[in-house]
């Protein structure tokens, strides 16, 4: 899980949103309603379309926020995830408990995630075969003992 992402409340206007997005450098803001519940996000893709559109910027960030979020719980496997990722093209989830951001889960988190559990069954498979192996009765004892159990 990835640090979570920054969060402004609904009413903060267009301009002041930006400027959180911008010191954050992040791509996203979440928007948060007044017990900090996610009822939201605004990417920067839609930061530019508003300034592009003649948007009225005085508005709250609310009214640019997107609700078609990927989310999911602190305990939920990350495998569960892969399958969301590839069919809602989202490429980031939200991590709420209690309906507050908590953290993000990134595709190149559930990646990194996947790599990592290949490498470990792939590396320790040759170890312990040869762990097995080596402490098995044929590899102890005198060579006559060895032909026997073979």
């Amino acid at each position: 899980m990835s640090a979570s992402l920054p969060t402004v409340p609904g009413g903060m206007s267009v301009p002041d949103a930006e400027a959180v997005l911008l010191t954050a450098g992040t791509e996203r803001l979440l928007i948060v309603d007044e017990e900090r519940r996610v009822v939201g996000a605004v990417s920067a893709a839609s930061l530019i379309q508003s300034r592009l559109t003649g948007f009225d910027r005085d508005r709250g960030i609310v009214s640019l926020a997107g609700r078609s979020l990927l989310v999911c719980e602190p305990g939920d496997p990350i495998e569960s995830l892969a399958p969301r990722f590839r069919d809602a093209c989202h490429a980031i989830a939200i991590v709420l408990d209690d309906g507050r951001a908590v953290g993000t889960v990134r595709r190149l988190d559930l990646l990194r995630h996947l790599m990592q559990s290949e490498r470990s069954r792939t590396s320790t498979a040759p170890d312990d075969r040869f762990r097995h192996a080596a402490a098995g009765p044929h590899c102890v004892g005198d060579q006559a003992s060895d032909r026997t159990s073979v």
